[in-house]
């Protein structure tokens, strides 16, 4: 299996106002005018950078490669005094709104697929050149197999990710931006299939990008990513044991999620470092801890140092 992801982000000014990234990366496009740095591409899909990392097997492998990317973009900010903000949701002003280019004001989401629907949703705002937010998806991608899957077993798979990775991860960044977000994309049950060389796989649309900003978090999401699919057989019985209404609701509107938690201490599944006290203990540390420590590299040298302290 490897790993890959899209994450976007936005820069801001020293006084936190959004600016375009068309502004820093003028002639990079969604589709051409790549920039390949150490570890990927950078990209630009309207008014949000995108990061294109190399995939990879390896969890820490995968961190380095979007940390790269990252290092760059920040560097690009910089020379116009700049900062890089990996946040789901963000306003611009009247007066950005007004100088976005053409091509910048558009929203360029391709159609997804629905797990709980079977249907393709899109964004859907009536006039994206007046709506004044902007919304960045943090995508995580994985490949899987040799041969394209069918639907329903696609549907099922995301509904796993939904339980076990999708819940968390909206209690852990759990801001009323998320949530903006999710009222137009992201939602519960959102994925692509995905063609990657000669594997398949999917692309998960429901997290935002804020687990990208610490490898900690990035090493538990993708590793829960992954551990769903290896042990998927053993873990589908569960999803019978939750009304998947109560999972799209935690998701898209921030309900129910203690609940499910405690569901899934119930389950017993990586006891030792996937429950809901653990969860609430990397929920305090993260929001003190938004940059990256090489010291905490990842979610098992995250835990080690924990039951240390303890």
């Amino acid at each position: 299996m490897r790993l890959g992801s899209d994450p976007e982000g936005f820069f801001l000014t020293r006084a936190g106002q959004a600016r375009s990234a068309h502004r820093v990366f003028p002639r990079v496009g969604k589709h051409d005018g790549h920039l390949m740095g150490d570890g990927g591409r950078i990209s630009r899909d309207g008014a949000v950078f995108e990061l294109n990392p190399t995939a990879t097997r390896c969890r820490e492998t995968a961190y380095y490669n979007t940390a790269q990317l990252l290092r760059r973009v920040r560097a690009a900010g910089r020379d116009y005094d700049y900062k890089v903000a990996l946040v789901p949701a963000i306003k611009l002003s009247q007066k950005e709104l007004k100088a976005l280019p053409e091509e910048a004001r558009y929203f360029g989401c391709e159609a997804s697929l629905n797990a709980y629907t079977g249907e393709t949703t899109q964004i859907d705002i009536d006039d994206p050149a007046t709506h004044p937010y902007r919304y960045a998806g943090g995508h995580m991608h994985i490949s899987f197999a040799s041969s394209p899957t069918d639907q329903a077993s696609n549907d099922k798979l995301v509904k796993l990710w939904d339980l076990f990775l999708g819940v968390p991860l909206t209690y852990l960044f759990d801001s009323p931006e998320t949530f903006l977000r999710r009222r137009y994309y992201g939602q519960a049950g959102d994925y692509r299939p995905q063609k990657y060389n000669d594997q398949y796989g999917l692309e998960y649309r429901v997290p935002g990008p804020e687990l990208f900003a610490n490898s900690v978090s990035f090493s538990l999401a993708f590793g829960v990513l992954r551990l769903c699919v290896s042990d998927k057989a053993r873990l589908y019985p569960y999803l019978k044991g939750v009304d998947s209404a109560r999972i799209q609701e935690a998701i898209n509107l921030g309900q129910n999620i203690p609940d499910l938690l405690e569901y899934i201490d119930s389950i017993g599944w990586m006891t030792s470092w996937y429950t809901s006290r653990v969860l609430a203990d990397l929920k305090k540390w993260l929001r003190t801890h938004r940059k990256n420590n090489p010291a905490w590299f990842g979610i098992e040298s995250w835990a080690r140092q924990k039951a240390r302290e303890k």
